[in-house]
């Protein structure tokens, strides 16, 4: 093959083609980090002599220009991507990148890159050539060749920049033609950089490039010859060099490159701190000709699409746009398929909603701010709806809430609001962290959530957090071009975790039919149980206006409130006063009206039952400490009553402080309690005894003391018991569902949450009234919760003149100086209460002695130390899941054996229990005397037997109670069965349990059961006789006990019961999990001077491991049929004998009463 020399190839065509070359090759990448010429020195170690080499240098520089001159071919042998991380690579392994310099221009340099690209198995191919002044572009997705058509050209040979009339345009100086030096390349970047407001001059190189021609040739001359095949050189362009590797055949002629060279610093060159690179080529031919795509038709004109690209320019560039649904509505569907009631799960109703958005929004972002914006939504659901209207002009905004509020505020006002209410709720402490209840509440909003996960959690987010870009690859299902529009399609499975989870699709046009320039259509986009259809549409920027916005009330107090918080923000301290009544509607206390218009401050000129309150508090968030006042009057209609409550709060958990630290001990901060029900009005005068007021017994009430520690164990106890997903827990959450089922929090609970955001808060007539004095905002009925209207008052001081910096008079308006809450709650029937609430006296100014206002300086021993209620707690939910794990299938099982005896009568009891999710079944045993005027029919004693059956699951939650009750009596058997349901049980458990089962007289019945006439206050100090924790043994945290003392007289109200005391006692079992495992006591009645013994031990846990009680594997003795005179008794495995008895409950046709004896 013919080659030329050096010299004859600088003397015909110059070195700028050459140049060209590199600087297209090379111009993109970014250096990180390029040898010194220390790591030069080390890396190259072994480079040969300069004085020896340069023969072969001039050789190998020759044949490279020669090649390149007559056609060159090269073979990407291996070429990556690195992403960084383990198989994170994108390859482009046989790449074939060919060249030809043809002229002395750019356009002359024709070049072809075919680049197979294989990233984590997923295929792609980029096609770039510059052909005979033609560059060609050719993406191509190899995984699935029809989903792509993306194929561009544009012509780079110069042209004539023409005028008016299509004339040349000249320069006048010099009468010379303006020329487009790379055609219709440097048309379509004029244009886009006029936009883009940068250099619109192009030019490749232009005159500000930092590349130097001179560099490049003195770099040539100074290749570094490593060995006779392989030279290192540092090829500069601008402050970066790169470090190429050149190779040569044997006869000393260019044979490939790589990037890196060998013994460079790193493996790879390194583009960035993410992205790495690295190449390894080889020549495969010479003297190659370059052709033209075999279909060149195919390629759209780039500039046939400029409208399209100004657009897009435009609107990046500005960041001003605006988004519509124009005159379509987006549907968004929620559905959940129903759930039925498992026996360990409770049933769920199917969810099916349907909302229409419609949205109109002009934004300007421009300088990545918000300036101005205008924005107005539509949001409508089940026949409810939402509309709101907000506008950002310049420095004002304005709002319109279902045309309900009209306000408008200033920006900076509403910056400042907004920025301190956030800085409240952030720690100022690096060591303190902020509890959101963020995932209490996402439990609740379960659907959202999993809405949420499933994008979080998707291969897409999971590879991006990763550096793994592969699944994106896919995520773009189709991508097609045409004459000024771009169609892109994604595939939402990719990111929304589940099949068929729809398409968003992209049309980017400024076609003659297009209807914006960006198109957003969502084909049933269904992210987990929420899908999304309709149509977005994205174009340029006109900022729409709100009608009548010069009627819109102005948010006087919105700075000042603003205020407000900056100064609870700088001091961290608050103090305030709330005084209020909850309030029986429809009833009559002991108060008459001329009573109450003498005390007003305690009656509120009301004369209704139930209890009227004021209270006053401080505290530091800062320094965790505070102080607060309760009193409360209790209203009946036979009494009065006062209640009064103190607590201090000392300050944070101390470092080593642990359960058994003692919250008396001064070296210990502690929450001080103390409670009593002392009148404030004295009993003995006029006004006490007409309200029939009595003190209690106890002069010095209820005095309790709890380490911050314990403190902060007991509130993330019930946190967690609250936030359980664990169904066997709802039964409890479901209690609260008496003041929440209806309105917000009802739609919350039933999971409608598309109407729940279509619900408006507001009484659309007079639902918002602002002024200078008050601001008043009324609730619908039934909204928040069972409710007439609720009112909120928010009253402010007078605004006054004051001077600003400048001596101007100013209007400077009030602070909050009361909140007022007013409304009627309904908990069924006829139960009405009125309530209302006010707070005052709000302010940040609180001093140290305010912070502890109650107890300061008083002796700590005059309390008692109830920091192991902690303790107690833990044990007591602990149990509830004693044995629970993932090889049970949660399953808890107990085995509660004990005795019960009172005069003559002993009772025996073996309990096995099973609890599963909302599945709880329960087989009883028990046997007791038969005493004569106690519990023996007629005058026959004897023994009786009773065997007790309890089951209730998802599938049935309201339960079953099923017994036999087996009477051995001396002159007479008989046998009594009955069953009825769990919700009957619960509401009269005492009747049935001493009616049914046990069988007591009715005179015993009565005798117990009947209540005298409460005529007088409970005292909690009468009742709480006394409380201690055995904390002075050895384990006392493994194996806690304790005790409490009741009078259950004064608890009750009947003189029939006396002093209730407990012993509670808990194990640690072997594997660390806790449980109660012991309670015995004693209680005395004042019925033949009575002493009630009993003992309970949980069986299945004595020897210190956890024993599955629920098995057939456990026997009980239970009685099954008569023997002669007497019972027959058999041992049965616990399992099947409990589904014997539920079978016979089934088969029983009728449900057994009781008589009420209350």
């Amino acid at each position: 093959m013919k080659r030329n020399t050096f010299s004859q190839i600088i003397k015909k065509r110059g070195i700028v083609p050459f140049l060209a070359l590199s600087s297209l090759l090379f111009s993109s990448c970014q250096v990180e980090k390029y040898p010194s010429s220390s790591e030069e020195e080390n890396t190259s170690s072994s480079i040969i002599s300069s004085e020896d080499n340069v023969e072969a240098k001039d050789k190998l520089k020759k044949s490279f220009l020669n090649s390149l001159i007559n056609g060159i071919s090269l073979s990407i042998d291996t070429g990556y991507l690195n992403f960084g991380g383990l198989d994170n690579k994108a390859y482009f392994d046989n790449a074939e990148l060919k060249a030809q310099l043809k002229t002395f221009s750019i356009q002359g340099l024709n070049i072809s890159l075919d680049m197979p690209i294989n990233y984590r198995g997923k295929k792609r191919e980029a096609i770039i050539s510059s052909i005979d002044e033609w560059v060609y572009l050719d993406l191509e997705n190899l995984d699935n060749p029809s989903s792509t058509s993306f194929k561009y050209k544009i012509n780079i040979a110069s042209e004539e920049i023409k005028g008016e009339n299509n004339k040349s345009q000249v320069d006048t100086s010099t009468g010379g033609i303006y020329y487009y030096k790379y055609g219709k390349l440097s048309y379509v970047l004029d244009e886009i950089m006029s936009i883009l407001e940068l250099d619109n001059s192009i030019g490749l190189p232009s005159e500000g490039t930092s590349i130097s021609t001179d560099s490049i040739l003195e770099s040539l001359d100074n290749i570094k010859m490593v060995d006779s095949s392989y030279y290192h050189w540092n090829l500069p362009l601008g402050e970066k060099n790169i470090p190429i590797g050149l190779k040569s055949d044997e006869d000393g002629c260019f044979s490939g490159f790589d990037l890196p060279y060998e013994g460079y610093t790193e493996n790879e060159y390194s583009i960035n701190e993410k992205v790495s690179l690295k190449i390894k080529s080889s020549l495969t031919n010479e003297n190659v000709s370059i052709n033209a795509p075999a279909n060149p038709n195919e390629y759209l004109k780039l500039e046939d699409s400029l409208d399209l690209i100004k657009d897009i320019a435009l609107i990046a560039n500005k960041k001003k746009f605006s988004i519509s649904t124009k005159n379509e509505k987006l549907k968004l569907t929620h559905f959940e398929k129903e759930i039925l009631g498992t026996s360990t799960t409770f049933k769920r109703d199917e969810i099916n909603e349907e909302a229409y958005l419609t949205l109109n929004a002009d934004i300007d972002f421009s300088g990545n701010m918000l300036n101005d914006m205008f924005a107005k939504a539509l949001f409508e659901c089940n026949g409810k709806s939402q509309q709101i209207a907000a506008l950002k002009e310049n420095n004002d905004i304005y709002i319109n809430f279902n045309n309900i509020l009209c306000a408008k505020t200033s920006k900076i006002t509403l910056d400042n609001l907004i920025t301190n209410i956030k800085n409240i709720f952030s720690s100022n402490d690096s060591n303190q962290e902020i509890d959101s209840s963020s995932s209490g509440l996402l439990t609740s909003l379960s659907a959202i959530k999993e809405a949420m996960d499933a994008v979080i959690n998707s291969p897409i987010m999971i590879g991006i957090k990763n550096n793994q870009y592969d699944e994106i690859l896919p995520f773009i299902q189709s991508l097609r071009s045409s004459n000024n529009q771009i169609d892109i399609v994604l595939d939402l499975s990719k990111i929304s975790g589940s099949e068929n989870a729809g398409t968003l699709s992209l049309s980017f046009s400024r076609s003659i039919n297009s209807l914006a320039l960006l198109q957003i259509d969502f084909n049933k986009a269904k992210f987990a149980s929420f899908t999304l259809e309709g149509t977005l549409y994205l174009d340029g920027f006109v900022l729409g206006t709100l009608e009548n916005k010069e009627n819109y009330v102005p948010l006087y107090h919105l700075e000042s409130v603003a205020n407000s918080f900056l100064n609870f923000d700088n001091s961290r301290r608050s103090k305030m006063n709330v005084k209020g009544y909850v309030l029986d509607e429809n009833t009559s206390s002991i108060y008459t009206s001329d009573y109450a218009s003498t005390h007003i401050k305690e009656t509120y000129g009301r004369l209704e039952q139930g209890f009227t309150f004021d209270a006053s508090f401080a505290f530091d968030l800062t320094e965790a400490k505070g102080s607060g006042i309760l009193n409360i009057t209790d209203r009946k209609a036979e009494y009065i009553n006062d209640h009064q409550l103190k607590i201090d709060v000392e300050g944070k958990e101390k470092e080593n402080e642990n359960d058994l630290t003692s919250a008396l001990s001064t070296s210990t901060n502690a929450m001080l309690v103390e409670y009593n029900s002392k009148n404030r009005i004295d009993p003995n005068s006029n006004d006490g005894k007409a309200t029939k007021r009595i003190d209690p017994s106890n002069k010095n009430g209820i005095k309790a003391a709890f380490s911050i520690h314990s403190l902060n164990g007991i509130i993330n106890t019930v946190s967690s018991l609250l936030e359980s997903t664990d169904p066997r827990f709802e039964r409890l959450t479901n209690l609260f569902s008496i003041v929440s089922n209806v309105g917000l929090i009802k739609l919350l609970q039933d999971g409608k949450y598309l109407e729940l955001v279509a619900t408006s808060i507001l009484k659309d007539e007079g639902g918002a009234k602002v002024s200078e004095n008050e601001d008043v905002f009324v609730i619908k009925k039934d909204v928040l919760l069972n409710t007439e209207d609720l009112t909120i008052r928010v009253g402010f001081d007078k605004k006054e003149l004051v001077q600003d910096e400048e001596g101007n008079q100013i209007e400077k308006y009030g602070t909050i100086n009361y909140i007022g809450i007013d409304s009627t709650f309904n908990f069924g029937g006829n139960n009405k209460k009125i309530v209302k609430i006010e707070i005052s006296n709000v302010d940040t100014k609180v001093s140290d002695d305010e912070l502890s206002s109650n107890f300061k300086g008083q002796d700590k021993n005059q309390f008692s130390d109830y920091s192991s209620v902690k303790t107690m707690l833990e044990f007591l939910l602990s149990s509830a899941t004693l044995g629970s794990d993932k090889d049970n299938d949660y399953t808890s099982t107990y085995h509660l054996s004990g005795s019960v005896s009172f005069l003559t009568v002993d009772i025996s009891f073996d309990f096995y229990i099973s609890l599963q999710g909302a599945e709880v079944k329960v087989l009883g045993v028990m046997s007791m005397d038969m005493i004569v005027l106690v519990n023996a029919p007629g005058i026959t004693p004897g023994t009786r037997y009773i065997n007790f059956y309890y089951h209730v699951s998802g599938e049935n939650d309201k339960g079953l109670v099923y017994y036999q009750r087996w009477d051995d009596g001396k002159l007479s058997n008989k046998l009594y069965e009955g069953k009825f349901t769990g919700d009957l049980f619960s509401e009269n458990p005492l009747g049935y349990i001493l009616g049914n089962l046990f069988g007591l007289t009715d005179s015993m019945m009565e005798s117990i059961t009947k209540n005298d006439k409460v005529s007088t206050a409970k005292h909690a100090e009468d009742i709480l006789k006394s409380y201690s924790f055995n904390n002075s043994k050895q384990n006392a945290l493994e194996e806690p006990e304790f005790t409490l003392s009741l009078d259950m007289e004064k608890l009750s109200g009947s003189d029939k019961l006396n002093e209730l005391n407990i012993t509670l006692g808990g194990k640690t079992l072997t594997n660390g999990n806790k449980t109660l495992s012991s309670a015995n006591g004693e209680l005395s009645l004042n019925i033949l001077n009575i002493r009630a013994k009993f003992n309970a031990s949980l069986k299945n846990v004595e020897t210190g491991k956890y024993i599955n009680a629920w098995s057939d594997s456990n026997k009980v003795k239970v009685v099954t049929a008569w023997k002669r005179t007497s019972v027959k008794q058999e041992e049965k495995a616990v399992v099947s004998y409990y589904n014997q008895l539920g079978n016979q409950a089934n088969n029983l046709t009728s449900y057994t009463g009781v008589t009420n004896h209350y």
